[in-house]
């Protein structure tokens, strides 16, 4: 008995890996405005508890988002039209960094020109190819921006339709049911509303960091290492990496990397030990396995949508996971708590 449910269990999980990877242009942008749609209902439902009508509650609730998006967009535009300001001084800083590793790496290691030459221009290639793959990723998604705020809307107006058919189709309470639904939409809120409450400090803090130490664009780089660590673990490493890049590229040196180093270290701590436990809270309750693999998983097959919505993807299978006696054990294995904690 138990190998036939063992057989059933890797059936299923085949099928939905299978799904995941060929219908992934269509469940993207479906499960992004899910998500977003339970991130903006709080809105719509405390406008329609003041009597406003309900289209324009959802109006102004889908709004909001668009709101965030136009200001996060024009602040980085500003950076980066004063970053295209200076492109002539920031290719000759290159320049001369690039020509003092290149004697470095002749004088230490013995190097020849030809060796180098090749190195650097594979380097080049290796760069330009993964910024198309990343401009490939970026303009999909904002192609796929007029859907996803469709599925929005169509989300919010047919709630209450998509709440009672779950209800039909399960065999369980309604009330265990609408708990599950309950639980699952403020894993959602809580780990994006947490996740950009906390990339504003982080931003704040590196700004402020940045800037007593004289780097050069320092809000603009600021705010691109706090995006980032939306990205579990890999963002917080991309960021600094750009940065490190940046200060290079920009006539900085050992002691501004070193500096930087201490600031994005000491704030990375407060992020993982205080601001993350605090603000974003033990909803999603997931292990660092469960963690890494999820989002190297979804990176895989989503790409950079994967690795953002991994945490609440996961966290909403395993709370749904933990109410059923079959499928706890799944759930005590992604989880954190104890066994009898699970579905509690």
């Amino acid at each position: 008995m138990k190998n036939i449910k063992l057989t059933n269990s890797l059936l299923i999980l085949a099928f939905i890996v299978s799904l995941f990877v060929l219908a992934k242009s269509i469940l993207i942008p479906l499960i992004l405005g899910g998500f977003l749609a339970m991130l903006v209902y709080p809105i719509q439902r405390f406008l329609k508890s003041k009597g406003i009508n309900n289209i324009v509650a959802l109006s102004v609730a889908v709004s909001s988002i668009l709101v965030f998006i136009v200001v996060l967009s024009g602040m980085l535009s500003w950076q980066v039209a004063q970053i295209s300001n200076d492109t002539g001084k920031i290719k000759k800083q290159f320049n001369t960094k690039k020509s003092q590793v290149t004697t470095y790496l002749k004088d230490t290691y013995n190097l020849k020109d030809d060796r180098l030459e090749k190195f650097s221009k594979n380097t080049k290639q290796e760069l330009k190819s993964t910024g198309k793959k990343f401009l490939g990723t970026f303009s999909t998604t904002m192609g796929s921006g007029l859907l996803v705020v469709l599925y929005i809307i169509l989300f919010l107006m047919l709630k209450d339709r998509i709440k009672n058919f779950i209800f039909m189709v399960t065999d369980e309470e309604k009330v265990k049911e609408n708990e599950i639904l309950t639980k699952s939409a403020e894993i959602v809120r809580n780990f994006f509303v947490g996740k950009f409450l906390v990339m504003a400090i982080l931003a704040v803090t590196y700004g402020i960091g940045f800037s007593l130490v004289g780097i050069q664009y320092a809000p603009m780089l600021a705010l691109l290492a706090a995006i980032l660590t939306i990205i579990p673990y890999l963002g917080n490493l991309l960021g600094a990496g750009l940065v490190f890049i940046f200060i290079l590229i920009s006539g900085g040196g050992i002691k501004d990397i070193a500096l930087v180093v201490g600031i994005m270290s000491f704030t990375q701590f407060l992020e993982s030990y205080i601001l993350m436990p605090k603000v974003v809270g033990e909803k999603v309750n997931l292990n660092a396995l469960t963690v890494i693999f999820g989002v190297i998983f979804f990176g895989l097959i989503w790409g950079v949508m994967g690795t953002i919505m991994a945490l609440p993807i996961l966290g909403i299978i395993k709370e749904w996971f933990g109410h059923y006696e079959d499928t706890k054990p799944y759930a005590y294995l992604m989880g954190t708590e104890e066994a009898d904690e699970i579905g509690s």
